[in-house]
């Protein structure tokens, strides 16, 4: 019997732990005018192939987005490399420069809910 109490609990454990972690990865790419216009917002240059970043709104507040630099080696992205994020707020039906940086001391500018900065991995460090 303790054999099987152990077994349900270790199982249960499992999955609690995997719904977690659904929720951590719950940020959602995205890509063509909505990139683009989220993009633009951040400051990023636009005659920068999209291809060359990565564009996330958060699932926890779609309100909130990042941009950051996807990594790509190839001849027309590495002109604009880049080891920061930017942070966008939609505002009133547009899409508004937040905050930017690579590091960021606590607590980040522009009151950013705890739960959005930890879906879009935007950390900050006491300094």
């Amino acid at each position: 019997m303790p054999f099987r109490r152990v077994s349900l609990l270790l199982i249960v454990l499992l999955v609690t732990l995997a719904g977690f972690g659904a929720q951590a990865l719950a940020r959602r790419g995205v890509s063509g005018t909505e990139k683009r216009t989220i993009m633009t917002a951040a400051g990023v240059k636009t005659q920068a192939p999209l291809s060359c970043y990565r564009v996330y709104v958060s699932t926890v507040g779609s309100r909130w987005a990042v941009t950051t630099y996807g990594g790509s080696s190839t001849k027309p992205c590495i002109a604009y490399a880049a080891d920061g994020v930017s942070v966008t707020h939609l505002v009133h039906g547009r899409w508004r420069f937040l905050t930017a940086g690579s590091a960021f001391n606590c607590p980040i500018p522009g009151h950013i809910p705890a739960g959005v900065r930890r879906d879009l991995r935007v950390f900050c460090h006491r300094g």
